[in-house]
């Protein structure tokens, strides 16, 4: 099996599991290899770990589930918990630290519509001139974050709550 077969394999679990807490261990079950071998193909298919894959994609949820929510009371609580943030507060930096904006922003519409679409962005914009904190997180890939941050400590993955912590 391929690194992307057991990439795509994981990835549609942790789809089916929106939401829910889902360990390594659990991962490697679906996949049917060993954890080094899961993590290696996380890191060649996607340049991250699966949980850091995993929380990015519920990331997007999130961020694609608030945009659609117009302003809803109570929506910000209602959609982080939804989708297996439970620790609010940290939620609320991981979320800013990714998208440039608090999720109530995001809820109230003040990114004006949702951000450049990927391609646009590389295509049209130096990733270096753009400032670091709309730079980090919103590139699938750690590369343009690498090339922003060179020499910097990467974030670290708090493995215990999923969340991404910046370096002290």
């Amino acid at each position: 099996m391929s690194r992307r077969q057991i990439v795509e394999r994981a990835e549609a679990f942790l789809s089916a599991q929106v939401g829910e807490p889902v360990s390594i261990a659990q991962l490697c079950q679906v996949a049917a290899v060993s954890e080094r071998s899961l993590r290696n193909a996380f890191y060649a298919v996607r340049g991250m770990s699966p949980k850091r894959c995993a929380v990015r994609t519920r990331l997007a949820e999130v961020r694609r589930a608030l945009t659609v929510a117009n302003g809803t009371r109570g929506a910000v609580t209602t959609i982080a918990t939804d989708y297996g943030f439970f620790e609010l507060g940290r939620f609320a930096s991981i979320y800013k630290s990714t998208f440039g904006e608090s999720p109530s922003e995001t809820l109230r519409g003040s990114a004006g519509g949702s951000l450049l679409n990927l391609r646009d962005r590389s295509a049209n914009h130096d990733p270096r001139a753009m400032t670091r904190s709309r730079l980090k997180g919103q590139f699938p890939t750690n590369e343009l974050y690498a090339l922003a941050h060179a020499g910097e400590p990467q974030p670290a993955l708090n493995t215990r709550s999923g969340l991404v912590e910046s370096p002290a």
